[in-house]
């Protein structure tokens, strides 16, 4: 993984890890563009327009909902009936959520789709606070793309590969200026670890 993904990564450790090792972070949210392309691109725009990738749930549902009455006020025209929901970033149950949202139309499955992973596998593992990272994943890094194409250069008679077990960043020693290779990797290994551990709704 190059580029924007590791860069993002670097920084996300960067910001997170205090002088004692300690992560300040609570959870990881996916957004896989072979599951919602239209969202995982809102999600990029909105990261060069400068928003947050780092962001922190809010338990609240009244102050969600004043949140989202904020970011999508005067934006209804740009929603399909039945076909559109309105995305926005960063989400409303979010602190960082409400005004100056970045707002755009996705197709209303990608959206509940989404939701889903984020009520079930994010945020029902966080308190209102919690920080969490948002992760966009292009289709050619998600781990199951990355593990055929790497089993199809092998002969029929070599048995898999063991999984490799979790990097742990809890004292990092790695030097700073080798962390966006060694991060690159990192985010794959947590990604298949997350696809086959937890089920998606």
């Amino acid at each position: 993984m190059t580029g924007i993904y590791a860069q993002m990564l670097f920084q996300f450790f960067k910001d997170n890890i205090s002088a004692t090792g300690v992560l300040n972070i609570k959870g990881f949210h996916f957004v896989m563009e072979s599951r919602t392309p239209n969202i995982f691109r809102h999600t990029l725009a909105s990261f060069m327009k400068g928003y947050p990738q780092i962001l922190h749930y809010d338990a609240d549902k009244d102050r969600q909902s004043d949140r989202r009455k904020e970011a999508l006020k005067g934006k209804e025209t740009m929603r399909l009936k039945g076909v559109t929901s309105l995305d926005e970033y960063p989400y409303a149950s979010t602190f960082e959520g409400g005004k100056n949202a970045n707002i755009a139309a996705v197709p209303i499955l990608e959206q509940s789709y989404q939701g889903a992973d984020l009520r079930w596998n994010v945020y029902a593992k966080l308190k209102s606070g919690d920080a969490f990272m948002v992760i966009p994943v292009p289709t050619d890094q998600e781990p199951e793309t990355a593990k055929q194409r790497s089993l199809s250069r092998l002969p029929q008679s070599m048995p898999e590969l063991s999984p490799i077990s979790t990097p742990n960043f809890s004292r990092p020693t790695v030097p700073y200026n080798m962390w966006p290779a060694v991060l690159g990797a990192g985010v794959i290994i947590g990604v298949g670890m997350y696809m086959r551990f937890v089920p998606i709704p």
